[in-house]
């Protein structure tokens, strides 16, 4: 596996193994970090679209479904009631309403925090996508909000969390990636003639 540079050997824990985490720890593993993934959820029908596992795997816990597929350490339990420490940066791919404690728990722990996720208003008329690595404050989703059908894929938050990330390490300085579902759409889909916008 090639490694990228400024990835290889730091040490992530993602919280969530939902679609945003899920394929934010392949990313990161696949460029060289060393990740941990915390969550005590299990898989249900609703994740299918979303999260790559098998038919019969209804029932267990996300981590550890993702251990077996990917070389990260899957952890049962809550961050940070469940908190393991020594991380370079902790990854919040949780869609509650927690952001804020796991924020200053990685904090607390030195640790750089790195929002990925979708945030949106209840009602469905604002969809982002957002990205943010090393930012004091930010947004919330409203109470209420699930996410829409046409959200970013995650294996595109997880590929723009590593490139977040990747940003922070040679900047040293705060990175917001975030962007409408509908501009994004705009640029990955085809356009007529099957050539790229």
């Amino acid at each position: 596996m090639a490694q990228d540079r400024l990835l290889a050997g730091l040490k992530v824990l993602v919280v969530g193994a939902g679609g945003a985490g899920t394929y934010s720890a392949i990313a990161l593993r696949c460029a060289g970090a060393h990740v941990v993934v915390i969550d005590d959820d299990r898989l249900e029908a609703r994740n299918a679209s979303r999260i790559p596992w098998a038919e019969g795997e209804e029932g267990k816990l996300k981590v550890h479904a993702l251990a077996e597929r990917v070389a990260v350490v899957g952890l049962e339990g809550r961050y940070p009631e469940h908190r393991p420490k020594g991380f370079d940066y902790v990854v919040d791919a949780t869609d509650g309403e927690r952001h804020d404690v796991i924020h200053r728990a990685s904090a607390e722990d030195g640790a750089v925090y790195v929002r990925a996720g979708y945030d949106a208003r209840a009602d469905g008329t604002r969809r982002e996508f957002t990205v943010m690595v090393g930012v004091p404050v930010f947004g919330e989703a409203e109470p209420g909000y699930t996410a829409p059908v046409d959200v970013v894929p995650a294996i595109l938050v997880g590929a723009l969390v590593v490139e977040a990330i990747r940003l922070h390490r040679a900047r040293g300085e705060p990175v917001v990636l975030e962007g409408t579902v509908e501009r994004l759409a705009k640029l990955i889909s085809p356009r007529k003639g099957g050539k790229q916008q």
